[in-house]
């Protein structure tokens, strides 16, 4: 290409570059990438720069006087793109006070044929603005930069990084690979600085953030007008307090996490890691290990509880996973060791929930998540199983109990009806229990004044139910003394493990689950009946032993 000089415009043009770039924020290496492109045509290229950020403009054609390039960082790889046009003089330079990025207008006084050394000075000022020191800012003392990076515990405190910064990745050496980066520049030249606020929080911890270098060249040099005072202030209190929860959980109580799954509505369960954690530190728990175990998961069998298809693919499944359930309760899976506690996230049908419940027992050390679906313009990202922040504990009279029809003299057999998430229907009831308008067997109903799908939102709601519960078994197995108890749940996934808990697994009655898929109006028909020694499959006849 043969060498031109490169034309400036007379003193006295003011140059219209008001366009918005249309790459902002790029790094070093995707700015050098448009220069490069840019290098290869004819016109002449203009960097727009302040102190530590630049704006690049090509001269396209005598109709357009200048088109935006991007903005970004202007480092080695980006000097190294404009050689070609160093060498014949196209590069072109203009200084301004402002980001580039809100620049609207420039006087040609201010544009000037760039060199080497122009941007070699350039770019050890913006070093000089933005790092300082190699890694270390010169204001900020020994005891301020402790201080910020145990706040941040050495982590990056840029939202989605939170690199290590104590290791350097490459080589794995110990060492403080960090940036200590000013909220307000420690210079008022610097990016965000202030004539009065620079060297007054220059040394300030709560003006400082850790960063890594990727990040801390992101908010200074690629992106520093996305990234204002305010934004940073908030990235800091967010980071800190973020740290401290997940430092603090190393004093909480360790828990086992399982999954109690099912393909419900033909939907495949699934519970993120991240739901998990949120749910335990809202109690104030830590898991013992990595994953949840998942159990009594039959695999992809759709939510058909009145089919044997169902019921025997799920049964081979429970025939392996109580063993295991049982041993991890009565502590045998550690070796002999005292039980862990365990977590319990329950998402299956109400029968299985119930069954579960059963086998886990009313005891110590069993902890219930809820799932709580997001309403309309809440927060996606808040997870569904920790309990709502806002759920006020419940009035002592919530959970009341109530006999529908009384002890029936030679009736061995008796409904329990439970309303929590919905109203029961007497003439949805099969017709041994209702017939002709009137109860056929001693009922006792357990129900809520108004029933709802957000009944149960509180830990407290779970222990009123329970007690509750109890009042009712008692007074169906103690008082009518009933052998045989037809069971009809309408309640959260919560509650439908509490009745299964409440069962007493040496001495207690024989309970017969009924379900009703396909409408409100739908018939409950029976799916399992669970004795003290097993579970039985009403629709084939299998069983399989309750027994640890």
């Amino acid at each position: 290409m043969p060498t031109q000089e490169a034309k400036i415009a007379p003193s006295e043009e003011i140059i219209d570059v008001s366009d918005r770039p249309p790459n902002e924020g790029l790094s070093d290496e995707q700015l050098a990438s448009c220069l490069a492109e840019a290098a290869r045509g004819s016109g002449n290229v203009l960097i727009l720069a302040n102190g530590f950020t630049v704006r690049a403009l090509t001269e396209e054609s005598k109709s357009t006087r200048w088109v935006n390039i991007g903005t970004g960082e202007f480092g080695s790889e980006s000097k190294k793109a404009t050689g070609p046009l160093l060498r014949n003089k196209r590069l072109l330079w203009a200084h301004t006070s402002e980001l580039p990025t809100v620049v609207d207008a420039i006087s040609s006084s201010q544009i000037q044929v760039a060199t080497a050394k122009l941007i070699n000075t350039w770019q050890d000022q913006a070093t000089r603005l933005t790092v300082k020191k190699g890694r270390q800012e010169v204001e900020a003392s020994p005891a301020t930069r402790q201080e910020v990076a145990s706040l941040a515990a050495w982590r990056c405190q840029f939202p989605g990084c939170g690199e290590n910064l104590r290791e350097h990745f490459p080589t794995g050496q110990r060492g403080n690979y960090g940036y200590f980066a000013h909220i307000v520049a420690s210079s008022p030249e610097g990016p965000r600085g202030d004539i009065e606020d620079s060297p007054r929080l220059a040394n300030d911890p709560t003006n400082l953030l850790l960063l890594c270098d990727g990040c801390h060249r992101l908010i200074d040099r690629i992106s520093p007008a996305e990234y204002g005072v305010e934004r940073l202030r908030d990235i800091r209190t967010a980071s800190i307090a973020e740290v401290s929860r997940l430092l603090d959980s190393l004093r909480y109580r360790s828990v086992r996490p399982i999954f109690i799954l099912g393909n419900i509505t033909g939907q495949v369960a699934y519970i993120s890691p991240a739901d998990i954690a949120e749910a335990l530190w809202s109690r104030k728990l830590r898991s013992v290990k990595g994953d949840a175990e998942s159990f009594f998961h039959s695999g992809t069998y759709l939510h058909k509880v009145h089919t044997a298809t169902y019921w025997n693919a799920l049964f081979e499944v429970l025939r392996q996973d109580i063993p295991v359930l049982q041993r991890y309760l009565n502590g045998s899976g550690k070796g002999g060791a005292s039980r862990e506690e365990l977590a319990i996230f329950p998402l299956h049908s109400t029968s299985v929930l119930i069954l579960a419940g059963r086998i886990l027992g009313d005891n110590a050390g069993i902890h219930l998540f809820q799932p709580h679906r997001n309403k309309n313009g809440e927060n996606a990202s808040v997870t569904r199983w920790a309990w709502p922040t806002q759920a006020q504990t419940p009035a002592p009279d919530k959970y009341k109990m109530r006999i529908s029809r009384d002890k029936i003299a030679n009736s061995n057999e008796a409904c329990l009806l439970i309303s929590i998430t919905f109203s029961i229907d007497h003439t949805r009831l099969p017709e041994h229990c209702y017939c002709d308008g009137q109860l056929q067997l001693p009922t006792v109903e357990v129900f809520v004044d108004e029933p709802n799908s957000e009944a149960i939102s509180h830990p407290e709601d779970l222990a009123q139910f329970g007690t509750r519960l109890n009042d009712a078994l008692r007074k169906l197995q103690d008082d009518f003394g009933i052998e045989k108890v037809h069971l009809f749940v309408g309640a959260p996934t919560t509650a439908a493990v509490v009745v299964g808990q409440k069962m007493q697994a040496r001495h207690q009655a024989t309970f017969v689950c009924h379900e009703a898929i396909g409408g409100p109006k739908a018939p409950f028909l029976p799916t399992i009946e669970i004795s003290s020694t097993q579970v039985q499959e009403l629709a084939s006849g299998a069983t399989c032993s309750l027994q640890p």
